[in-house]
């Protein structure tokens, strides 16, 4: 049975057609793409499997980032719990003229001086953490 499968492997229905392609030009094309398959066909392979790993590896550096990223953020936020940043902030921006703070109060300017304040520490946990 093996023997039908190599005969038909190297002489194929092409081989024996009334085209002018001999026996022997089939068998150096078979030959030929087998050479190519070790030549072109393995290091495509690969290279696409290293690609893969690295899309991977990639992928796995991403997730761990944002999971880094969102545990620091916790972290920020459970740290200005601790040190009462925000009552700090809105007592210093009472004691601004009243309307200086309105307009200050209306484009949520202490909202953004806590959130830069979060941020900072934020950075400050992920450097700790090495990242």
């Amino acid at each position: 049975m093996k023997y039908i499968f190599f005969t038909l492997f190297l002489f194929s229905a092409s081989a024996f057609a009334a085209d002018e392609v001999t026996a022997l030009e089939q068998v150096m094309q078979n030959l030929q793409d087998i050479a190519d398959f070790f030549t072109i066909g393995i290091p495509d392979l690969v290279s696409r499997v290293i690609a893969y790993a690295i899309e991977f590896a990639v992928y796995l550096k991403v997730l761990s980032f944002v999971f880094m990223l969102e545990l620091a953020t916790d972290v920020a936020k459970h740290i200005m719990l601790d040190l009462n940043l925000t009552a700090h902030i809105n007592t210093a921006f009472s004691s601004i003229p009243p309307d200086i703070g309105y307009f200050l109060i209306k484009f949520r300017f202490p909202d953004c001086v806590s959130f830069l304040f979060e941020c900072y520490i934020t950075r400050f946990v992920l450097n700790f953490l090495g990242w």
